[in-house]
């Protein structure tokens, strides 16, 4: 038994030895480097500090349910901090022309007049709120919702390479249903076209 302990300490002590006398250009480890993206042939798009954006994230932050309570349309429960809710960004095109940047939700995802996205796609469950929904606004100081199926976000005519800043600021408001809290997300596409 000692044997064979004395025989496999000096296997280990023999490969690590080899591993400290290497040579100089001697390959003693490596990997890969991947890369991942996507090249758009967009004629207009949103422009961020990554790029072509086909996705603008909002953060919404925490708002309590007892926030929500009276909270409706025309009278939202803004998220408190920096920036939360709020979301600004660049749309430029390669050749001069007209923009218009609608928003796209579909009406199955749609409450209130086509003013309350959804959350969680409609969906209900133990870790996800209820009784509640998103509305967009111009600004934070705007109580007119969007509508989200085809309300116009910007509109205007920009020269090739011009970049037109936009935004807009999210609130939660209150739907029909107990409140509940729990995971509050929603996705709202958008297009942009030519008028």
């Amino acid at each position: 038994m000692k044997n064979r302990i004395a025989a496999s300490a000096a296997t280990v002590l023999a490969l690590a030895a080899v591993n400290v006398m290497a040579a100089p250009g001697d390959i003693i480890g490596g990997g890969n480097i991947e890369f991942t993206g996507k090249v758009s042939a967009d004629t207009c798009y949103v422009l961020n500090k990554g790029g072509d954006a086909k996705t603008i994230l909002v953060n919404m932050g925490n708002v309590n349910t007892a926030d929500l309570v009276n909270s409706t349309v025309t009278s939202p429960a803004l998220p408190q901090g920096v920036d939360a809710g709020s979301a600004s960004f660049d749309i430029t095109c390669s050749a001069a022309t007209g923009v218009v940047m609608k928003f796209a939700a579909p009406a199955s995802q749609l409450v209130t007049g086509n003013k309350i996205l959804k959350i969680n796609n409609g969906s209900t469950g133990p870790s996800l709120a209820g009784g509640v929904g998103i509305a967009v606004y111009k600004d934070r100081s705007s109580t007119d919702a969007f509508d989200l199926s085809n309300g116009e976000l910007y509109s205007g005519t920009l020269a090739a390479g011009q970049k037109e800043r936009v935004g807009f600021a999210a609130a939660y408001v209150k739907t029909t249903g107990d409140l509940k809290a729990g995971d509050a997300n929603a996705t709202l596409p958008f297009t942009i076209i030519t008028p």
